[in-house]
């Protein structure tokens, strides 16, 4: 009797691991809300402009900012950045410290969801690459999943945004702005 009810614990216990870690991966493969909203073109500034939109509490945000500024460190000469946190952000947040880091980026904090500073994401972490010109080049994702700190990603995909006259694509893997979860 003892056996079998260790058995059958055992394996209800080894059911609610095995959901446990489906949920995890289920979570780090989904990406944010897809919303390509039209994005008004920019002013011209002869510059690559990345923009990053996001929040403080989303670590994903924390990946994007860091993988950001190795991209823009690898064409230092025709690339601006602009950081814009959705919400309150200061010194004591990890991705506003790693905001910091990145040279000479404008970090705005304090922008509310739906404004239009905000370009309308929808998942922290959304970045918008703008050519020269102004116009709109990449709108999405700049890591290859929720929290993945692949900088070299990021820098391959911004070399090949700034060879092609076709507007990109990517995916977003972030918490949602206003909520969580995927």
């Amino acid at each position: 009797m003892k056996k079998t009810l260790f058995v059958l614990l055992a394996a209800l216990w080894a059911g609610i691991v095995a959901e446990g870690f489906a949920t995890m991966h289920r979570f780090d493969s989904t990406p944010g809300p897809v919303v390509w909203a039209p994005v008004p073109p920019q002013r011209a500034t002869g510059l690559w402009r990345i923009v990053v939109v996001g929040t403080v509490e989303c670590p994903c945000t924390t990946s994007t900012i860091e993988a950001i500024g190795m991209a823009s460190a690898a064409f230092p000469n025709d690339t601006s950045v602009e950081i814009r946190f959705i919400g309150k952000a200061g010194p004591q947040d990890r991705a506003y410290r790693a905001a910091r880091r990145v040279h000479s980026a404008p970090i705005a904090t304090g922008l509310l969801q739906g404004s239009p500073e905000a370009l309308g994401a929808r998942t922290s972490g959304q970045t918008y690459i703008f050519a020269p010109d102004g116009t709109l080049a990449f709108e999405g994702g700049l890591t290859q999943g929720r929290g993945a700190d692949l900088p070299r990603h990021a820098v391959a995909l911004y070399a090949s945004v700034r060879n092609t006259t076709n507007l990109i694509h990517a995916a977003v893997y972030g918490c949602r702005i206003g909520g969580e979860g995927p």
